[in-house]
């Protein structure tokens, strides 16, 4: 099937399309339409998508609604189709992120050696209920969400993971510290930020130009200042500038944003980063757009604030955010003034 057959609706649901512009390597996403992907539901993201409120929607994506997504063959090939739902179709465990605060590894970690022999030893009324899924149920719930590429032609995309912290508060000592050596190990502690992945058109060739997670994963903060010089480049060695102004200006914005949200810690979000590949088609008001994703491991005080209180803004993800617009500032001055 092909995608001018997909993404059609049908009695029984939409059938869903291949996206083919997520540069960063997550789970698995579909087109729904022009303008929204599907993206697996998580709890805490669909948390953060319904209730992160103020300045800062202007740089998240638009929630649009949730599906279930199932699977079904048709000659030989399995099609996605989904079927548009509501919060009440959804079960508890899809719902309910507050059960990760009590799986057996989060509670080991955080009360061993505390005196709270209750939590550690005695099964408390309703446990059960806050254990990990250990199956895939089928339909499996979707969010739809803004696809920001949709208002491209040939979208150049960077996915930029954002922090020097790349693990959530609910992390088991071995999940973090996996994940603190993946940040010392990339410029994620050095610069706050790290590459997950690109996409480049470029125009001369027709062509789009593409790095994945991996190859991004080794690049150091030398390798990461040229690839972001390059990104703005569009494979030409002509600095986009009107594009760097864009994103700079976007960049102090969300900056000042960021430092009002007290308590809040976007661990391992991904800061999008699209422009119009085709040079003669940007315009002052389009030419780049910027936006934070993956909110899977988010969290803020009102959220069991006696587990993991916390005071002021997060400034794991303002270096990071400090870092990418220092760099672009540098690239557009060095550009001959006429």
């Amino acid at each position: 099937m092909d995608e001018g057959e997909a993404n059609q609706s049908h009695g029984d649901g939409t059938t869903l399309g291949e996206f083919s512009h997520a540069v960063g390597g997550h789970s698995t996403m579909f087109k729904f339409d022009e303008t929204t992907i599907c993206k697996a539901l998580t709890p805490r993201e669909f948390y953060f998508y319904k209730n992160l409120d103020g300045p800062i929607r202007t740089f998240i994506p638009q929630f649009k609604g949730i599906v279930n997504v199932d699977t079904e063959d048709h000659q030989k090939i399995k099609l996605f189709r989904a079927r548009r739902i509501t919060e009440n179709d959804l079960s508890p465990l899809h719902l309910n992120f507050l059960r990760e605060y009590f799986l057996p590894e989060f509670i080991h970690d955080n009360y061993k050696g505390r005196g709270d022999d209750n939590m550690l030893h005695n099964k408390s009324e309703g446990e059960d209920d806050y254990r990990p899924i250990v199956t895939n149920p089928t339909p499996m719930p979707y969010l739809l969400l803004e696809n920001i590429s949709s208002k491209y032609v040939f979208p150049c995309v960077l996915d930029l993971k954002m922090g020097t912290r790349l693990h959530g508060d609910t992390a088991s000592t071995v999940k973090a510290k996996k994940q603190t050596e993946k940040s010392s190990s990339t410029t994620s502690q050095q610069l706050g930020v790290r590459m997950c992945g690109i996409q480049v058109y470029n125009e001369a060739k027709g062509v789009f130009h593409r790095h994945d997670k991996y190859y991004c994963r080794k690049l150091n903060a030398k390798g990461f200042k040229d690839h972001l010089y390059q990104f703005f480049c569009d494979c030409t060695d002509k600095l986009r500038v009107d594009v760097c102004i864009c994103f700079l200006e976007k960049l102090e914005e969300l900056k000042a944003v960021i430092k009002n949200y007290n308590g809040y810690r976007f661990y391992s979000c991904s800061l999008l980063l699209v422009y119009e590949g085709q040079s003669h088609r940007s315009s002052n008001t389009s030419s780049a757009d910027m936006r934070l994703i993956d909110f899977a491991h988010t969290n803020c005080n009102e959220i069991f604030h006696d587990f993991c209180p916390r005071e002021g803004p997060d400034d794991g993800l303002l270096k990071g955010l400090q870092t990418v617009y220092d760099m672009l500032d540098e690239f557009v001055e060095s550009v001959p003034r006429v």
